[in-house]
C-alpha cells in the first residue's frame, strides 16, 4: 500500500521533475566515498522518483537499482536514467533478495512511508 500523500505525485511528475532540485555533486561524491562504493558495487536508490539522485550515481557504482512505487515516476525515471535497473517497490517491500545490494540510499521520503506518525 502506498501512502495517499505519495500517490499525489503520480499526477504531477512533470512538475516534480522540473521543480525538484538535484543534489550537490560534492554531497553525492562524499556519500559514495563514505559508503565505499565503486565499480563492483550494487546500490539501491530507494524511492527514486524521477531519478534526480539516480542520474548522479550512474557511473559511480557498478550496478544501480532504482526502486520506485509509482508507475508514473518510473516512466520518467526510465528516460532520465536508462542505464539503471528500474523496479517497482516500496521501503516496506524492496524487490531484491537479502544481500543482493551492497547499500541502499534513501532520502527525503520519511513522510511517505506507510507507517503511523508515531513510528516515522
Amino acid at each position: 500500500m502506498i501512502d495517499p500523500l505519495a500517490q499525489a505525485f503520480a499526477g504531477a511528475t512533470d512538475v516534480y521533475e522540473r521543480g525538484r532540485p538535484g543534489y550537490p555533486d560534492e554531497a553525492v561524491d562524499w556519500a559514495v566515498e563514505r559508503l565505499a562504493l565503486g565499480a563492483g558495487s550494487t546500490l539501491v536508490d530507494l524511492a527514486a522518483g524521477t531519478g534526480k539522485l539516480s542520474r548522479q550515481l550512474v557511473g559511480k557504482v557498478g550496478h544501480l537499482v532504482a526502486v520506485e512505487p509509482l508507475a508514473e515516476m518510473r516512466a520518467v525515471l526510465a528516460t532520465t536514467v536508462p542505464s539503471a535497473e528500474i523496479m517497482e517497490g516500496t521501503a516496506e517491500a524492496i524487490p531484491l533478495a537479502d544481500g543482493e545490494a551492497a547499500k541502499v540510499v534513501w532520502r527525503a521520503v520519511w513522510a511517505h512511508l506507510n507507517l503511523p506518525p508515531s513510528e516515522r
